[in-house]
């Protein structure tokens, strides 16, 4: 069975284009998925980059973590998973022209769109396995303890992948422990002023 045609006309020429349709199928939903999330990273990407100007963005408290940093220490920056757009752009404006960060993403659409909103932000993704207990997130987590003990900052979602909310998991914990790193918890605020 042959695809529909599809006519167009152009009336100043008068000639007809023809377009042949193609089943979604034929192009691959993967496809398509894979490109709304590189879309809506680099939205995300852009609109972060016009609304916070890193002269208007302070840290309060980061003596800690140049202190862990100066005493030979690895840091994980820990924070909720509501809060993962808006720590990876602190992360940016205060530590990232001297420490590299690293960030671990969930093999989904909401993974793929975080890890290029991270590479976007120079961040290293590593992406986990779709259960917690598969080889490719004892991988992603051998990863992290490697890039850690190396001098890389680790920002980790303590609540995630997910959830439920606002409830530490023993992650973070486990890496730190493993990597001789310092945890730091990480949260993002506003102010009127």
């Amino acid at each position: 069975m042959q695809p529909p045609t599809i006519s167009f006309v152009d009336r100043t020429a008068m000639s007809v284009l023809t377009a042949r349709w193609r089943p979604l199928s034929a192009i691959g939903i993967r496809r398509i998925r894979c490109a709304s999330a590189v879309a809506s990273g680099e939205m995300l990407y852009r609109l972060s980059r016009i609304l916070i100007r890193p002269s208007s963005v302070r840290c309060v408290g980061c003596g800690p973590v140049n202190a862990a940093r100066t005493d030979g220490h690895g840091v994980i920056l820990a924070i909720w998973t509501s809060f993962n757009l808006l720590a990876l752009i602190a992360h940016r404006c205060f530590f990232a022209p001297h420490v590299r960060g690293i960030i671990m993403v969930t093999p989904d659409w909401k993974g793929s769109v975080l890890r290029h909103y991270g590479q976007r932000w120079d961040l290293d993704v590593v992406t986990m396995g779709a259960d917690a207990a598969s080889p490719q997130s004892a991988r992603a987590i051998a990863i992290m303890i490697r890039r850690v003990r190396a001098g890389t900052d680790a920002l980790i979602a303590v609540d995630g992948p997910s959830g439920p909310a606002f409830q530490v998991k023993p992650g973070a914990a486990f890496i730190a422990q493993r990597a001789g790193a310092v945890i730091v918890p990480t949260v993002p605020a506003t102010t009127d002023s």
